[in-house]
């Protein structure tokens, strides 16, 4: 018998929602340290990797984040495949020239490759794994799956924070559709999930750099998942003209060790407290925090508010 179109829908969801390696991770990698939020990371620490029932019911951003992923990990190894082929046959300069040119200029290139960030006494040995690495750059990525409006107000924190007050809103109100007071709060959030991104890369490149590798800089690449793409192709109109609505962003920075250094021994102090017998409530939830934000408005929604009696 034919499935219904509820069925269907049902199967569509139980396909998208299947759980990946990364939904059943149980230890701590770099992003959790990365997390400002002290309580969330405590909860971490202890195995609870904070995905509320909220978060668990908008589930398609994870869909499409752990997508984008999946689609430049099978892209970045198909490219290296096919140099390591192309090394191996004689072809002509211009088949060459159509395949793998990133290969090409990185032999090296580590490719979703899993690695230590140091060992944690009593807790044990924490591993991430990066999007992707240069070894003969000392350069590490990762990509990250965002949305225009989110990369605008990006844009507009990293100009503030270079000393111009005025940023995109204004220019752009159309586009980010906030009100001044809206838009204030944005910034803030973005400062939080900024640090966020920092914090994560230096984390890469400490546990790289405890291997050994040389590690001078870091990328994050943002997606737009509802861009197009239209002013993101080299040698096209609108690639150089930075007032377009460009669909993928790069913000990259120095390795600093000393920062890096900071996110690990923060690690270790909040689980000495929690080894101590300090209690998860014990730990400061951060304003920003999106999990804990969302566990306050759903407490205050839920809460029944009785009448004084007279």
């Amino acid at each position: 018998m034919a499935l219904t179109d509820d069925e269907v829908r049902r199967l569509a969801v139980d396909i998208l929602k299947a759980p990946t390696a990364r939904d059943m991770q149980q230890k701590i990698g770099a992003s959790n340290l990365a997390n400002g939020c002290n309580y969330c990371l405590a909860c971490n620490l202890m195995g609870d990797m904070r995905e509320t029932p909220m978060l668990d019911r908008a589930y398609l951003g994870r869909v499409w984040g752990t997508a984008i992923h999946a689609l430049k990990e099978m892209r970045q190894k198909a490219w290296l495949a096919e140099q390591r082929k192309a090394d191996r046959e004689e072809w002509d300069d211009i088949k060459r020239q159509r395949i793998a040119p990133f290969a090409r200029r990185f032999p090296d290139a580590q490719v979703e490759k899993r690695f230590s960030l140091g060992l944690i006494p009593g807790y044990g040995r924490v591993g991430s794994t990066a999007d992707l690495f240069l070894p003969s750059e000392g350069h590490l990525f990762d990509w990250k799956g965002s949305k225009r409006k989110d990369i605008l107000l990006l844009i507009d924190f990293l100009h503030m924070q270079k000393g111009h007050p005025e940023g995109i809103f204004g220019r752009r109100h159309q586009d980010v559709k906030l009100s001044e007071a809206q838009y204030a709060e944005q910034m803030v959030k973005m400062e939080y999930k900024v640090t966020g991104y920092f914090a994560q890369l230096q984390s890469y490149g400490r546990g790289k750099a405890l291997q050994g590798y040389d590690v001078k800089r870091m990328s994050i690449v943002l997606i737009a998942r509802d861009g197009t793409g239209w002013f993101d192709n080299p040698g096209l109109d609108g690639w150089e003209d930075e007032h377009k609505k460009h669909d993928l962003y790069v913000l990259s920075f120095d390795y600093n060790p000393e920062y890096a250094n900071f996110v690990w021994q923060r690690g270790l102090d909040i689980w000495a407290e929690l080894q101590s017998g300090k209690p998860l409530e014990g730990f400061e939830r951060n304003v920003n925090c999106f999990p804990c934000s969302l566990e306050v408005k759903n407490a205050q929604e839920q809460a029944v508010v009785t009448p004084i009696a007279a």
